[in-house]
């Protein structure tokens, strides 16, 4: 218990607020559920122009295999975009041969790595592929219709500072 368990007890709590399940906040915390920002609508218009700054030395990698649905992809983008961090990162697409014009639109992302895959390789190697390009300390894997929410990497980095041997 002690104050480690405190500080488990608020990354825990945090993430599960963030995760909007209902009372897990006040479960965990003792509190009431705090406001969180409500999640970007499939209904709303991918955005055109998305920017990432260059990063040479990233604390973190965060890989993005997809396979169509541009416009989640933009989205996904678009969130990363909105809710930057404390700790730096890039950003790897792998396309895996897209039916779509994913590969083109992401492309027109300054910032962002566009791994192409010359055949559909599945999920998995194409998860592979942005692993090996990726040069950060941490590595997140992202599905394509993610929408983050704000601080949600300092939450989930900040696990390892907590919680060291993890």
């Amino acid at each position: 218990e002690g104050i480690f368990g405190y500080e488990l007890r608020k990354v825990i709590g945090r993430s599960l607020a963030a995760s909007r399940i209902p009372g897990a906040w006040a479960y965990v915390t003792g509190k009431p559920t705090p406001v969180t920002v409500a999640p970007v609508s499939v209904l709303e218009p991918a955005p055109t122009h998305i920017e990432f700054p260059r990063i040479d030395d990233p604390d973190v990698s965060i890989v993005i295999p997809v396979f169509g649905h541009v416009d989640h992809t933009m989205r996904c983008l678009a969130s990363l975009s909105a809710h930057q961090s404390m700790y730096s990162f890039e950003v790897i697409v792998v396309d895996d041969r897209s039916p779509d014009d994913s590969r083109r639109r992401v492309q027109a992302c300054p910032g962002v790595e566009v791994v192409a895959n010359d055949t559909n390789m599945g999920f998995i190697e194409s998860c592979n592929r942005g692993a090996q390009r990726a040069r950060g300390r941490f590595l997140v894997f992202l599905n394509n219709d993610t929408a983050v929410l704000p601080h949600w990497l300092d939450e989930l980095i900040g696990t390892f500072t907590v919680m060291p041997d993890s």
